[in-house]
């Protein structure tokens, strides 16, 4: 529905249709450029970040009262919490969710880029471009949930699900091979990673 135009009724559409109807979603996803995904991105993260706001900002402000009424001891952090104030604590966490959230869009291209080049041994259908759509849909439709406490954790497997799904419809290819390339593959590689790191730690020590 957000290819059809930027609105609330479309914003709240397509992530309906992400949600509950990832299969005929993806698989009618016609191709196009970077802005449409891009400005449904932004709409996303918009109540991310009031949520995020309002989470952080009030933990970071019970943080500040506790550092009071402690004198913030001697952490640097808690003193600084202390020094700022409730109030400024918390505008200083919005203040830096937004200036992240801000780059994300563009955060995506490298994580596009990185699916782009695990799907290419299965020869996808479709472009880089297709590729940063499916992603941003798929991805940006689960955000508005990401600081909702409790409903995230049920929603975040959900988003991986779709991610899945989208690959496999927009790019022609068998769900379990998209299941290997952006699951099996990344997991082995950090698994090989830490496993490295500990061999060398232990090898250290031992030695």
């Amino acid at each position: 529905s957000w290819e059809s135009g930027a609105s609330v009724g479309n914003f709240i559409a397509t992530i309906k249709e992400v949600a509950l109807d990832p299969v005929r979603t993806f698989a009618n996803l016609r191709d196009g450029d970077y802005a449409r995904p891009i400005s449904f991105t932004y709409w996303s993260l918009l109540p991310a970040w009031l949520c995020g706001s309002l989470l952080y900002g009030a933990l970071f402000g019970f943080m500040a009262m506790a550092a009071k009424a402690q004198a913030g001891g001697n952490d640097p952090f808690m003193s600084w919490i202390n020094g700022v104030g409730p109030f400024m604590a918390a505008l200083v966490i919005s203040g830096a969710l937004a200036v992240f959230f801000l780059f994300v869009p563009f955060i995506n291209f490298l994580g596009a880029a990185f699916t782009h080049v695990l799907l290419l041994p299965w020869k996808p259908a479709g472009t880089f471009a297709q590729t940063y759509r499916a992603n941003a849909y798929a991805y940006g439709a689960f955000m508005p949930f990401a600081f909702i406490p409790c409903v995230n954790y049920v929603v975040m497997p959900w988003q991986l699900v779709a991610a899945i799904i989208a690959h496999s419809q927009v790019h022609r290819i068998a769900w379990w091979k998209v299941v290997i390339s952006l699951l099996v593959i990344p997991c082995l590689c950090v698994c090989g990673i830490y496993a490295i790191l500990f061999a060398a730690f232990f090898g250290k020590f031992a030695g």
